[in-house]
């Protein structure tokens, strides 16, 4: 789906630049709210019955109402319910991280050796955040059971909280831009790289919407960088 907005001509005054950004703005959640909406409600409707029971034996296991509270100031209650009940010898979580890098070569990715490690959460200490910490393990362990994307935690854990939708959770695509940076000694960079994390629901226009304000800005402050200019063409040499 292709943005139906076309730029003729660049705004000009303040009142100009910011109808614009209105109009790009409400463009991009609508699509956003919409797509994620569309997908979030196939995967909860798809097998309802099998989804819909899993969904109450976690709000069962978990003292949430079975229809889910009807309020905000209910949710406060049941949280501060909750962690009074915590045990304080209870220990907050580690997780598992697989890492496997990828190289092209042509048209073939291959695969090298996977690196696993241990993760252990943060040394935090309180009935708050150990119960915070297993909560979200949990809901967590339900999304994946179910096929749901963990960029939409969020949205679901405020389903299972109320049984109602509210997309204004998601702002973006998934996608997270990193810049890595190698130095020795000197202050002086000796490289640079731009890493791309992104999802499994993240589409191509998706990254090419960020390309060239986000990405391409920060490659160029990359040492090594080379500005070739639009009009070069390589020479192709005779056979």
């Amino acid at each position: 789906m292709r943005s139906k907005i076309r730029l003729h001509k660049p705004p000009r005054s303040p009142d100009e630049r910011k109808k614009l950004f209105d109009k790009f703005n409400n463009y991009w959640n609508d699509y956003i709210n919409k797509e994620i909406k569309r997908k979030f409600l196939y995967i909860i409707s798809k097998k309802k019955e099998e989804v819909q029971q899993k969904i109450k034996k976690f709000r069962l296991d978990w003292d949430i109402d079975k229809d889910g509270f009807k309020n905000k100031k209910d949710i406060i209650n049941w949280f501060k319910r909750s962690v009074n009940k915590q045990k304080k010898e209870s220990k907050g979580l580690s997780w598992i991280e697989e890492i496997t890098p990828y190289k092209s070569s042509g048209f073939i990715l291959d695969e090298e050796k996977t690196k696993t490690k241990v993760i252990s959460s943060k040394n935090r200490k309180g009935k708050k955040w150990i119960f915070v910490s297993h909560f979200q393990k949990q809901l967590q362990e339900l999304a994946a059971e179910i096929g749901l994307d963990n960029a939409w935690y969020l949205v679901f854990e405020y389903y299972v909280l109320t049984n109602k939708l509210d997309m204004r959770s998601i702002t973006d695509t998934g996608i997270k831009i990193f810049k890595k940076i190698k130095k020795y000694t000197t202050d002086r960079p000796v490289e640079g790289k731009i890493i791309l994390e992104f999802g499994p629901n993240t589409r191509l226009e998706d990254i090419k919407k960020i390309w060239t304000d986000q990405v391409k800005l920060l490659q160029k402050k990359l040492p090594g960088y080379i500005e070739i200019p639009p009009h070069y063409k390589q020479v192709k040499k005779e056979p």
